[in-house]
């Protein structure tokens, strides 16, 4: 399962109830103002949980955000899904 936050964590409890629901192997994409989750010890929360991370390369820049999580673009966004139930938190 693929989540889709674009709310900021430190705005929102978004990202806090997804990983409620979330588990080994979904995949967590952060876009838009979520993007800042990168800086949030929910991240580490993920990671330990073997939850995929990803960030949308444009949002990221525009709010100069840098990380060592994987960046997709457009394109990537696609990619990710493609072939998944896709659920969006706003």
């Amino acid at each position: 399962m693929l989540f889709i936050i674009n709310k900021s964590p430190f705005a929102s409890r978004s990202l806090e109830s997804c990983l409620d629901i979330a588990g080994k192997g979904d995949a967590i994409l952060l876009i838009e103002d979520g993007v800042y989750a990168v800086t949030s010890d929910q991240i580490l929360q993920a990671e330990e949980r073997d939850i995929n991370l990803y960030v949308l390369k444009a949002d990221a820049e525009a709010r100069g955000i840098q990380t060592a999580l994987p960046v997709v673009d457009y394109e990537g966004v696609v990619e990710l899904v493609e072939n998944q139930t896709v659920v969006t938190w706003s």
